[in-house]
């Protein structure tokens, strides 16, 4: 029985292995964009999805999405930018 179960596991380890980058990539194929930088963009996802570099945490403002990551960007070019 042990082997079976074994079997199994590396079954769905390899299962998972192979789907899980492809799910990954039709979550962030069907994310809109960040404006500045083009990457795929969500108000609210796990910080492990974050943590894995592919979806950016950013927000929807004035009509567009924008990344945090450019939203600190703009923030800091603005303050060097004015006298």
């Amino acid at each position: 029985m042990d082997c079976k179960i074994s079997e199994a596991l590396g079954m769905f380890r390899s299962v998972y292995l192979i789907f899980t980058p492809i799910l990954i990539d039709t979550v962030k194929d069907s994310l809109p964009k960040c404006d500045r930088c083009n990457s795929p963009v969500t108000d609210s996802i796990k910080i492990e999805i974050e943590n894995h570099g592919k979806v950016k945490l950013g927000k929807y403002t004035y009509g567009s999405w924008v990344c945090n990551d450019c939203l600190t960007k703009r923030a800091s070019e603005e303050k060097y930018s004015t006298p």
